[in-house]
């Protein structure tokens, strides 16, 4: 699930970015963008006021979905980022407890951190140089010990807050394979 004023094309691309690094095939929730000023305002209300938009909807239907075509003790792992953790959070705030424990997460530059209680096991990257997860005092002190500081990437960009960031690829790739050899 993708940031905000992100475009369907970048989102494209995120996707086609993921699934290289990972070498797995990956599905994603394509949350549009309404211009940047609608978007913070979706964000906010999300964070603060815990609305669900679209993409935390559809997000609740892909882990009910997977909950009833799997075993019983697999997960999946979602990788959010920016404001697809906040829609992420949101979602598996108002889900069933067996539901949250068949999911994992992998949040890339968060918009908002997500308590380890809503879900089966949760993973924040967040760069040193990106301003938005710092935005999220709160979750930063609460998920402290779910929290993985990068130093950026010498290509990344100073706000290095973009997922396709050089910064992120180890630890995406890193922590996939982790995840895959549980």
């Amino acid at each position: 699930m993708n940031g905000i004023n992100t475009p369907l094309c970048d989102f494209q691309k995120n996707i086609i970015h993921a699934a290289t690094i990972t070498g797995y095939n990956v599905q994603g929730i394509f949350c549009p963008t309404f211009g940047i000023a609608t978007d913070l305002f979706c964000c906010q209300q999300a964070l603060f006021n815990g609305a669900a938009f679209e993409g935390t909807r559809a997000l609740q239907r892909k882990i009910q979905e997977f909950h009833e075509n799997s075993d019983p003790g697999s997960t999946m792992l979602v990788i959010p980022h920016s404001r697809g953790a906040i829609y992420t959070r949101n979602a598996l705030m108002d889900s069933p407890a067996h539901l949250r424990k068949k999911v994992d997460i992998l949040a890339i530059a968060p918009g908002a951190f997500i308590n380890r209680v809503l879900c089966n096991d949760v993973k924040h990257i967040r760069s040193m140089f990106d301003p938005v997860p710092k935005l999220n005092i709160s979750g930063l002190w609460r998920c402290r010990d779910a929290i993985i500081t990068l130093y950026p990437d010498v290509n990344s960009p100073y706000l290095d807050h973009e997922f396709i960031s050089p910064t992120y690829v180890g630890s995406i790739e890193n922590e996939t394979k982790r995840y895959m050899r549980k």
